[in-house]
């Protein structure tokens, strides 16, 4: 296991409002802050860049989060969203931001960011369409 360099460790430290700020928790859960600390403290810097990215994404799909953030953090397992089948598939990639890559033992489209964060193999930039 490969110790976490000091930037990591810092970037850490300071995500932890940045995700309670992003989840909003109503007012009855304020009091597991320390307890949700405890526990976003505990997971890599990689682990927290997923949840993150994955609960910003489900937020702004207009998704649901639980509202309990602790239960969010510890119940919820961010992945990313493979946009094969999405009939919006070819703007995308004409964006020019979207990749081919291997992820959970399939090949799939992702967006760059996603490629990233996920660590995927086999990256591979999506050349835009020619009409």
């Amino acid at each position: 296991m490969n110790p976490e360099s000091l930037d990591d460790a810092l970037a850490k430290r300071d995500s932890c409002a940045h995700i309670w700020a992003l989840l909003n928790p109503k007012p009855q859960y304020h009091n597991l802050f320390t307890a949700f600390m405890r526990e976003w403290n505990k997971r890599s810097h990689r682990q927290q860049q997923q949840f993150y990215w994955f609960v910003r994404e489900k937020l702004r799909k207009g998704e649901v989060v639980h509202d309990n953030p602790l239960y969010a953090l510890t119940y919820i397992i961010p992945h990313p969203f493979d946009r094969n089948l999405d009939p919006k598939a070819k703007a995308m990639i004409n964006s020019g931001n979207m990749v081919s890559a291997f992820y959970n033992g399939h090949f799939g489209l992702y967006t760059r960011c996603e490629a990233t964060i996920f660590e995927m193999t086999h990256v591979t930039p999506m050349r835009p369409f020619v009409d």
